[in-house]
């Protein structure tokens, strides 16, 4: 009786998972695939369609079209399509009862793509292939995220190939690029800057040193004028370092080219974009400086003159003692007994936290026939040295009008004032961070006399707060940088390009 059961059970079991079987069966339904993958131009031949996490899939004929079959349980999945070139697109789908199911795809070129049409001219695209790797380009997606309102500090790290080096910890301090190399000893090897097809002046001006502003180098101390470019008005940035510079700005281009288009309006209604920022600034590591509270001789011992102590000192401090050094033939007493001081460590008068803010607002717009853009921007950035700053506001506009199906007329305007606060920097001894690192560290450099005057300390030093608190330079910039082009296309591999642009700023710089 109990064996009889056992093959029951095993019968009723077996009986079970086929008819489990039978319903999965059932349930999984034929359906028919098909629809376009096309981009702006037309149908993607040899596209891949196929279906995530499943075995089912295709790939587009000649005109972009793909059709397939597939076995599927109804539920949801997700349709996606691949295409070496462009951007990866998906859709989601939701299988039931039917059983054709119809998507069209349109795909966009990807950033890095072989295919992308690049600048390199005024109004000359070429495809990117053609040009091979003797061309980087920039978006404003990867300017927006870089964190810096500098606009050569942006492309630090995405030019492959590019030796980028700020050259101050100013906020407004110069960044020197080198696309090509050092090429000129006493020549300059920064590149060609282009924007909107007007040449614009990367010149480097220093207010703070004038003694040292045209000493011959690879770094350009003082404020970059690419600094009073808003990163945020940048559409894309072209880099072309090879033989295709050359070939479209002769030999000014020896040392690269850096084309930089702006942005312009599009077809639509009118759209307005707000972006704010806001940073702090902070020293990351402090120059380790010592504060062992002993010194040898006496308290007011100051490290002039390396003579040594006189006997007038001895006497007056009990309790100095020296020992004798002989120094070319002549002995010098020099003290050997320690006493208690207290010193400092002046970094903490000197650096501070800094905030700074990023704020652009904008406008654009236009129909078939004439778009707009328009922008405004403030921007200030402290210095972690105390007193130190830049500040930049700017307003950018450009219309672009198609007077015809083969001529389009387009205008720039933009105006940029600056203001930069600097501070002394370099190898000097009235920087202060040299003031740091060649003063003895015992005096209290924020004492006053009763005048109001800091205190002095090394005889031919500088007390450090002399240059953050007493000394001022600043930098005023006014720029504006205008375009006026005609575009002509009478007919097709034919076209006529007039340009014509200004670059101009007054800067004036103050000293106390």
């Amino acid at each position: 009786m109990i064996e009889n059961s056992k093959q029951i059970s095993r019968a009723i079991g077996l009986l079970f998972f086929i008819a489990m079987i039978s319903i999965s069966a059932l349930a999984q339904q034929s359906y028919s695939f098909k629809g376009v993958v096309k981009d702006s131009e037309g149908g993607i031949p040899g596209a891949t369609v196929k279906i995530t996490g499943t075995v089912y899939g295709g790939i587009t004929n000649a005109n972009g079209s793909y059709e397939f079959k597939a076995i599927l349980n109804p539920s949801n999945y997700k349709l996606s399509v691949s295409s070496i070139g462009y951007a990866n697109a998906n859709q989601a789908i939701t299988l039931g009862t039917q059983s054709e199911v119809s998507n069209d795809f349109t795909l966009s070129t990807d950033a890095m793509s072989l295919d992308e049409v690049i600048v390199t001219g005024s109004t000359q695209k070429t495809a990117r292939r053609e040009l091979g790797n003797a061309i980087s380009s920039v978006n404003a997606e990867s300017l927006k995220n870089t964190g810096t309102t500098n606009l050569l500090g942006a492309l630090q790290g995405k030019v492959p190939g590019a030796q980028i080096t700020q050259n101050s910890g100013d906020p407004a301090g110069g960044v020197t690029i080198r696309l090509r190399g050092v090429k000129s000893i006493q020549g300059s090897s920064e590149p060609l800057y282009v924007i909107d097809g007007v040449i614009a002046s990367n010149s480097s001006s220093n207010v703070s040193q004038t003694a040292l502003a045209g000493q011959v180098g690879s770094a350009s101390i003082g404020t970059n004028r690419m600094a009073d470019i808003n990163p945020a008005d940048i559409e894309t940035i072209n880099i072309l370092n090879g033989s295709a510079a050359a070939a479209q700005y002769g030999s000014r281009a020896a040392n690269g080219v850096v084309l930089i288009t702006t942005k312009r309006g599009k077809n639509g209604a009118p759209k307005v974009s707000f972006s704010t920022s806001f940073n702090t600034n902070e020293l990351r590591k402090k120059v380790f400086v010592s504060t062992y509270g002993k010194q040898f001789g006496f308290a007011g011992l100051r490290l002039h003159t390396i003579g040594g102590v006189s006997a007038a000192q001895i006497t007056a401090n009990p309790g100095t003692t020296t020992t004798g050094i002989v120094r070319e033939g002549a002995t010098t007493q020099l003290a050997n007994n320690l006493v208690d001081v207290t010193r400092y460590d002046y970094q903490d008068n000197i650096f501070r936290s800094a905030t700074g803010t990023d704020n652009n607002v904008s406008i654009s717009g236009g129909t078939d026939k004439t778009t707009y853009f328009a922008s405004m921007s403030y921007m200030k950035n402290q210095g972690i040295i105390d007193g130190t700053d830049f500040n930049r506001y700017g307003i950018r506009t450009r219309v672009d009008q198609r007077l015809a199906s083969w001529a389009k007329l387009s205008v720039g305007l933009s105006y940029t004032n600056s203001l930069a606060n600097e501070k002394a920097n370099g190898n000097v001894f009235y920087s202060p961070i040299n003031s740091v690192n060649i003063t003895n560290n015992i005096y209290d450099i924020n004492v006053r006399d009763a005048a109001g005057n800091l205190q002095a300390v090394e005889p031919t030093r500088v007390n450090p707060l002399s240059t953050t608190k007493d000394m001022r330079f600043n930098q005023t910039v006014n720029r504006t940088i205008n375009d006026l082009q005609l575009n002509l296309t009478p007919f097709k591999g034919f076209s006529v390009d007039w340009i014509v642009g200004v670059d101009a700023f007054a800067s004036l710089g103050r000293g106390f």
